[in-house]
């Protein structure tokens, strides 16, 4: 049996957040489509222009 615990996103840094994306696209195999933004939008958060909001950490929906 697995304990879930909640977790306050906000209190994720965006380095942090940075790479929990870069594991799920790379190591998982989900493509920026699945998550539901761009492959641009990736490009950005991945050189630091924009931030891994909320929502996209939560899964893109």
């Amino acid at each position: 049996m697995v304990d879930c615990q909640l977790y306050e996103l906000s209190g994720i840094s965006n380095d942090v957040r940075v790479r929990i994306i870069n594991y799920v696209m790379e190591q998982k195999g989900v493509k920026a489509r699945d998550l539901g933004v761009t492959l641009n939008l990736i490009s950005m958060i991945r050189s630091g222009k924009r931030r891994v909001t909320e929502d996209l950490l939560r899964g893109g929906y």
